[in-house]
């Protein structure tokens, strides 16, 4: 009896340690995402305010008429999400 309650006792140990584990490995998997998720938040903020800076200049040097490139900048603020052809 004092075995089997042994057995029972040491499995229900690795269960519960293997439960731990997993809870651990689900926390790490979702910070690194967090992190992914934040960098790429700050990837497009930089690309957004680059892309209206551009515009910005093209607009200047007479490339594109004033009224079109209001509305570009208009839609492309930075710190929005990109618009192009392929995700409108």
């Amino acid at each position: 009896m004092r075995s089997a309650e042994k057995k029972r006792r040491s499995a229900q140990e690795v269960a519960a340690q293997a439960e731990e584990e997993r809870a651990q490995i689900a926390c790490e998997r979702r910070d690194a995402l967090d992190e992914k998720n934040r960098a790429n938040q700050e990837t497009r903020a930089v690309l957004s305010r680059r892309l209206a800076h551009l515009m910005a200049a093209v607009v200047q040097a007479g490339r594109v008429p004033m009224y079109r490139g209001l509305e570009f900048l208009e839609e492309h603020k930075p710190g929005s999400e990109l618009k192009t052809e392929w995700n409108s």
